[in-house]
């Protein structure tokens, strides 16, 4: 592809989903109420759901065809043993200078959330990973006062604090420039939880940002 629609594109969103039907909706619904002053695209990576997830990927795509690309696979490729399916399919196909990470069960709570992201990172180009806290809510409950908060207060993150870190980050949290991803070790293809390597590879290119707010 070519043209300028390629170049326009700032941030592309990173949805790896497998029979989330219940909660597919909600996680679209939040990328698209994002308030940017730059373009954004969503990708989407169904793993062959057996749910109708991706018939709700479909009627999106044609209510938002500029801005929700589903990549909806008819067999399984998690069970052909890709075990990551971000570095997979995903992240070849992303066309913005930075990657958002959220899963298609998770959703975000904030319409600016990208944007502060963004704006942290291009005046902060060594920064390679933008993250935040998040409350954790748990199916059939009430939203819970636990939450994913490894630090107290908006803070840059060390290199060596990103590798031993008190608790994890909320992956639904992570930002990062794309160029981090466009040559992809081995081992993070081998590797069945995508967010962890992404984290070592962000504290050797660079450092961290958190900002404390969920």
């Amino acid at each position: 592809m070519s043209g300028s629609s390629e170049s326009n594109i700032m941030a592309s969103i990173n949805c790896v989903t497998f029979n989330h039907r219940d909660y597919i909706r909600q996680a679209l619904d939040s990328f698209l109420m994002q308030k940017t002053n730059f373009e954004f695209e969503i990708l989407v990576h169904d793993d062959a759901s057996t749910d109708g997830t991706g018939d709700i990927l479909r009627e999106y795509a044609e209510k938002y065809p500029d801005k929700v690309k589903p990549l909806i696979q008819t067999e399984n490729q998690y069970s052909q043993g890709i075990d990551n399916i971000s570095g997979a399919f995903n992240f070849p196909r992303a066309r913005g200078k930075y990657i958002f990470m959220c899963d298609g069960d998770d959703y975000w709570t904030t319409p600016d959330k990208m944007q502060k992201q963004v704006d942290y990172m291009e005046s902060h180009p060594d920064c390679t990973l933008c993250i935040h806290s998040a409350k954790i809510e748990l199916v059939g409950r009430a939203l819970t006062e636990k939450q994913m908060r490894p630090y107290k207060g908006d803070r840059v993150i060390r290199p060596e604090e990103i590798v031993d870190k008190p608790s994890g980050y909320a992956m639904s949290s992570m930002a990062f420039p794309s160029r981090l991803v466009k040559e992809l070790p081995d081992y993070y293809v081998d590797c069945p939880v995508g967010d962890t390597p992404l984290q070592m590879m962000a504290a050797e290119k660079g450092y961290g940002y958190y900002m404390d707010e969920p």
